[in-house]
């Protein structure tokens, strides 16, 4: 395989994201254009969903959108099905780039793209029973009971966006801190009025990368 040279072959998993995810579709883009921009031998296949990417020179793009529609598939693929798939790919390694690691892929290395934080924070627990509340209940509790636990048995390297995160990691034993890597994000200014409407409205505002998060 690729790790005896120069080569390598990189398995990227994203087909959580979609055209209009805000944030996790820039960062997504981002690497699809790196990957594409890359001159060297190095080969790249994504697994996407809805996703307007298409292949090159280096770049192969697989499509399941029926995976990106049912929640239930994506779980079955990270935590039973997928690391067959992966593997028969032969990568030198595998990047997950929706928050979950991949169960059962022992031999060939992995990295996970943790972004979501709502799991981890403790400042607020959201209620199923409130209607406002229902989906980030849902992302809080069940979503992130499958992050929690995809991290736990795997073995996996973690990239996060803060230092805050990487401590949560750590202190809850999902992961060491030698394998947890914080990429800061680049975050466009604020601008004065969205500072005064958030002071104004005296809400509490989890603010993460590319989203804001009102309660």
């Amino acid at each position: 395989m690729g790790m005896e040279s120069d080569v390598m072959e990189f398995f990227i998993n994203d087909v959580a994201v979609k055209r209009d995810s805000g944030g996790v579709y820039t960062v997504l883009e981002s690497v699809y254009k790196s990957a594409s921009a890359n001159n060297g031998a190095d080969s790249y296949t994504f697994l996407l969903g809805d996703v307007a990417f298409n292949d090159n020179h280096n770049v192969k793009v697989i499509k399941n959108v029926a995976m990106q529609k049912s929640y239930l598939r994506r779980i079955f693929f990270d935590w039973f099905s997928g690391a067959a798939i992966i593997s028969k790919s032969k990568p030198d390694v595998y990047i997950s780039m929706q928050n979950t690691a991949q169960i059962g892929l022992k031999k060939i290395p992995q990295f996970t793209y943790l972004h979501q934080p709502l799991p981890f924070q403790r400042t607020k627990k959201f209620s199923i029973f409130k209607k406002k509340e229902r989906k980030m209940a849902f992302y809080q509790y069940v979503v992130g009971a499958l992050i929690k636990g995809s991290l736990k048995f795997s073995n996996t390297k973690v990239i996060v966006q803060s230092q805050w995160l990487k401590n949560e990691l750590v202190v809850r034993g999902l992961a060491k801190p030698n394998d947890i890597f914080v990429s800061f994000p680049k975050v466009k200014k604020i601008s004065q009025i969205y500072q005064e409407q958030i002071v104004e409205t005296e809400k509490v505002v989890f603010f993460f990368s590319e989203y804001c998060y009102g309660i």
